[in-house]
């Protein structure tokens, strides 16, 4: 092989090995950041395939995870988020950025409000010591298909059990 095809060889390595570390950076860049209300961390999005690849990871130590989506199986995005304490306390209020929602929450009973287009629906968790528990929030199709609401094209499928 002559110098000057190694010389060219090389530099198509050092180009395609730059582009592969920008789009990585790139891709970083633009998932979810963890947030905090109230001391309470937690994590939205799952809005694309990337999202949704790397949120399980992002949210490891979380022990509660939120699933927003209409009945027929289409996630859902913003969506009104608030959580109370057995004290009846606000302990977190936020805006679901995709269907999916991660938290940390000191283990005990919580009560969920979730609300999209002025329909809420209402449930009690338990926040485990270890583990996480999942619920699913799902709204009949005629209140969220006859609105402006983002839908997010994916059926709501949660790994390991609803509660």
């Amino acid at each position: 092989m002559t110098k000057s095809k190694r010389m060219i060889g090389g530099l198509f390595g050092v180009f395609f090995g730059c582009m592969s570390v920008s789009s990585a950076a790139a891709m970083s860049a633009d998932l979810p950041k963890t947030k905090t209300h109230a001391g309470v961390a937690y994590l939205s999005g799952g809005v694309g395939v990337d999202e949704r690849e790397a949120l399980p990871r992002m949210s490891k130590g979380d022990n509660v995870q939120l699933i927003f989506a209409a009945r027929d199986g289409e996630y859902l995005s913003d969506v009104n988020v608030t959580i109370t304490n057995s004290e009846g306390h606000k302990v977190l209020e936020a805006v679901s950025q995709g269907p999916w929602f991660f938290m940390k929450l000191p283990a005990g009973k919580y009560s969920v409000t979730a609300e999209t287009m002025g329909h809420s629906l209402q449930r009690v968790i338990e926040a485990p010591r270890t583990g996480r528990a999942q619920m699913l929030f799902s709204w009949d199709n005629s209140i969220v298909k006859t609105s402006r609401h983002p839908l997010v094209s994916r059926s709501a499928k949660p790994e390991g059990k609803n509660t």
